[in-house]
């Protein structure tokens, strides 16, 4: 218990949010928290349900005052992403979340703060425990697994739910509502290669340095792949030298664009010389190309020991390098409502080079489920075109921008009456939550806010302490309007 966080205004907010930060919920280990939800429900007589998955949903009649009697469903993800420096020594199965004040901050040693999606779960308990608030009828909706899938939403029984109206609290930028989100699939590929013994120099070929980042929210930043300059690298060393490729491997993760690349090479010895030439000569240019953005491209050839290598053949290393410049990497299109936000998008996030097949997944992403599907099936036919086989992934429903509604428009009235100004209205180029419940329940009418949270995801994850204040009396002014 954190004495100094349970001081902070509002204090039920910050005081169910230390509760949380005292009870490990990583993915796939939310038992604790659901039990403390169901005991909580159960201490104020609120009806509850808990389905297999471990959603929880919590259910608090209109105040007497209330305007409406229609239910309104407040939503958020009771799991976390564990991550941590090396000194944290965490296991995020067991021990809690340390945390402390820092000025305007919330922040912790050396790991996330699981303010993704803690601080919403903490708002929506605090109005379900104030009996002073005037509020339509409450449906709130904790749910399971969002991190790794949005498994506890896609496993909820929607008939539990009687609201055609959401709020979703698992934003993290206190001025934007958001009223649209991205659906995605990963597309998994593999291309069979054929290798044959070669004695040469083995040459690493190192590419880091790069920025890397979400490869929905940041794909328009203009930052590079990886993957996609180790392609262009080999195919400039391809048309002057003859090599055999041993390995490569790049990205760790579908949804991260790739910063580091790796391949070995076998060459004849006399060619080092033209390789470190064409290196040099595709940093400056790729330095070039992102110049402002990417600023600490390196890339490294050092040679290694004289051996026979198992490599590919020609006719393998020429479709390996043809298939991966052939997939579509990067934002493609934008929502024709808000031309600064990313509609379409593909990235090669994940490729590795084993003895037999070539191994490699996009994230595509779209706002539009028939623009997702042609942008999937493109990458599939390309992979096939050239010998190789493919399969997507269920994925995750997107949630159409919707200019207007009426929930909206209450909400932006709610925030012109406590900010005094206009609320920005816009799409994510991520998935949420919203989408799959829209694809559940019929016209269902949703939005998605949250308090400022920084660093999501990371050890350096922190929360602001004065916009969790001013988003929970956004709130209250909502549910005394809608």
């Amino acid at each position: 218990m954190n004495n100094e966080v349970r001081m902070l205004k509002p204090e039920d907010v910050f005081s169910f949010f230390d509760d949380l930060c005292g009870m490990p919920h990583p993915s796939g280990h939310t038992d604790k928290i659901a039990d403390y939800l169901v005991k909580f429900a159960e201490d104020r007589a609120l009806d509850y349900k808990r389905d297999e998955r471990g959603n929880v949903i919590i259910y608090k009649c209109s105040s007497e005052n209330s305007r409406s009697t229609e239910p309104l469903i407040l939503q958020a993800h009771i799991d976390m992403v564990p991550n941590s420096a090396d000194y944290a020594n965490i296991d995020f199965t067991k021990e809690p979340i340390r945390i402390f004040t820092d000025d305007d901050f919330i922040r912790t040693y050396g790991t996330t703060l699981g303010a993704d999606d803690g601080i919403g779960v903490a708002m929506i308990l605090a109005v379900l425990n104030d009996k002073t608030l005037s509020h339509p009828p409450i449906e709130a909706l904790f749910t399971t697994d969002e991190e790794v899938g949005m498994l506890g939403a896609a496993a909820l029984d929607a008939s539990f739910l009687n609201g055609k109206r959401m709020i979703n609290l698992d934003h993290e930028s206190e001025n934007l509502l958001v009223c649209g989100c991205t659906g995605g699939s990963d597309v998994h590929c593999s291309l069979p290669v054929k290798r044959e013994e070669r004695t040469g120099i083995i040459v690493n070929i190192s590419l880091s340095g790069l920025i890397g980042g979400h490869s929905g929210l940041e794909i328009d930043k203009g930052r590079a792949n990886a993957n996609i300059l180790m392609t262009r690298l080999l195919l400039a060393l391809h048309k002057e030298i003859d090599f055999g490729l041993v390995s490569m491997r790049g990205g760790t993760k579908e949804t991260a664009i790739p910063a580091e690349c790796e391949v070995r090479i076998s060459v004849y010895p006399t060619v080092f010389g033209i390789i470190e030439n064409i290196v040099k000569s595709c940093t400056d240019t790729f330095k070039n190309e992102f110049s402002g953005v990417e600023e600490n491209i390196n890339i490294t050839a050092s040679e290694g020991e004289f051996e026979t290598s198992d490599v590919l053949e020609s006719s393998s290393l020429d479709s390996v390098l043809k298939v991966l410049a052939a997939v579509p990497n990067g934002a493609f299109e934008f929502i024709p409502e808000l031309p600064d936000v990313v509609q379409t998008s593909s990235n090669l996030g994940v490729l590795r080079l084993a003895k037999n097949n070539l191994f490699f997944t996009c994230c595509v992403r779209s706002s539009v489920p028939s623009v997702l599907d042609w942008y999937c099936r493109k990458i599939e036919i390309i992979a096939e075109g050239f010998g190789g086989s493919s399969y997507k992934d269920s994925g995750y429903p997107g949630w159409m921008f919707r200019k207007d509604s009426p929930l909206q428009r209450s909400v932006k009235e709610a925030y012109h009456s406590v900010y005094g100004k206009e609320m920005k209205v816009s799409a994510v180029h991520a998935g949420l939550e919203c989408g799959v419940f829209s694809e559940k329940i019929k016209d269902l009418d949703v939005v998605s806010l949250g308090p400022d949270v920084f660093s999501v995801h990371t050890p350096f994850e922190h929360l602001s302490i004065s916009s969790v204040e001013r988003t929970y009396a956004l709130l209250k002014a909502i549910l005394e309007t809608v």
